[in-house]
């Protein structure tokens, strides 16, 4: 079977109807030819493809919610007032065990907890889990 060569009708009329809201499956299967002939010809005449024509991804798609620092930011912060990753998911909604797994990552989970508790302070130096000297001074006095 050997390739069918569009006629400038044929284009013609697949620029009609797809400026009518035909597919591009539906273009394709009446002129018998494949999506990227009709794709090609289409774009070639300046006529936008259809919102849902993009190259497909390669590999895996994307799991989820992507976790941004935003969220790292806010967790680390609800860990430092005492919060368990249990709290700070019934909170944001967020998974406990994606929570968990970050304060983990970003050592706070445990020392920040720990440091919530023996201070009033509640924040963080940017460098150390250590209180500030601010924060020694005022629970000194």
């Amino acid at each position: 079977m050997g390739l069918k060569k569009l006629t400038p009708q044929d284009i013609d009329w697949m620029v009609a109807k797809r400026e009518a809201n035909k597919s591009i499956e539906w273009i394709a299967g009446k002129l018998g030819v494949g999506r990227g002939t009709v794709t090609y010809h289409l774009q070639k005449e300046g006529v936008v493809p259809p919102k849902g024509l993009r190259p497909r991804m390669k590999g895996k798609p994307p799991r989820g919610r992507q976790t941004t620092d935003k969220d790292r930011k806010l967790w680390a912060e609800m860990a430092v007032k005492g919060m368990t990753p249990y709290q700070i998911h019934k909170v944001t909604g967020r998974p406990a065990n994606t929570i968990s797994y970050w304060l983990r990552r970003m050592a706070l989970e445990d020392a920040a907890a720990e440091q919530a508790q023996e201070s009033q302070c509640g924040e963080i130096s940017r460098h150390s889990l250590a209180q500030h000297s601010s924060c020694e001074n005022a629970n000194a006095a």
